[in-house]
């Protein structure tokens, strides 16, 4: 049910999100494009078995480089827009000598973004997302899902996000650097018997061009 309710608002939200880009003028869109490297982060894996609770095992966020894409339209002084995020490669170090490795991700958000200052070719913003997050599960991730039958090896949970960020105009573009926190929910391994929900921060600096 919550699952249910929580799709069913992103797909609502997502859509007006669509709506402001297509019907906005093309020339007052923009398009930013990011290369993002977790900082630092971690969780926990809450573990349950037959409806038990099986025990809590905190991690710490190793996850390597990802690449941004945002596009947003003008409100005034805000924007809003979609957000999407690909990481190629997940891991998590449960503190032993091998990194647990889930495989790829992605983020699918609606972004709002806020000025709060600008001054000739500096400006400084804020903003906040919100969607789902797909977890492309391989490597250790897929062979605990074998191991317990879970045939649904591609997992859908929610993120949400806030950061703060710059960005100076040089010539057509502008070079732009933004830092955030981004919170994640997922289960990992879900059947009828056996569940693994991850619950995750992570504080990322990105840094890229908007158009």
């Amino acid at each position: 049910m919550y699952k249910s309710t929580f799709f069913t608002n992103l797909s609502m939200f997502a859509s007006v999100g669509v709506f402001l880009l297509l019907t906005a003028d093309v020339n007052a869109q923009t398009i930013v494009t990011r290369a993002s490297f977790t900082v630092s982060g971690g969780g926990n894996l809450n573990n349950s078995v037959g409806g038990n609770f099986g025990g809590e095992t905190d991690f710490d966020d190793e996850s390597e480089f990802g690449i941004d894409f945002i596009a947003l339209t003008p409100l005034s002084r805000d924007r809003i827009g979609l957000f999407l995020q690909y990481t190629p490669e997940r891991a998590l170090d449960f503190g032993t000598d091998l990194l647990y490795e889930t495989g790829s991700s992605l983020l699918l958000d609606l972004f709002y973004e806020h000025t709060l200052h600008k001054k000739g070719a500096l400006r400084f913003h804020i903003n906040a997302f919100g969607g789902a997050v797909v977890f492309f599960s391989d490597e250790d991730l897929e062979k605990g899902q074998q191991l317990v039958n879970d045939e649904d090896e591609n997992k859908v949970g929610f993120n949400l996000g806030a950061g703060v960020g710059t960005a100076y105009r040089i010539g057509g573009v502008k070079l732009r650097a933004d830092f955030y926190l981004l919170h994640e929910n997922c289960d990992l391994i879900e059947t009828s018997n056996t569940t693994a929900s991850l619950t995750n921060n992570r504080f990322v600096l990105a840094t890229g061009i908007e158009f």
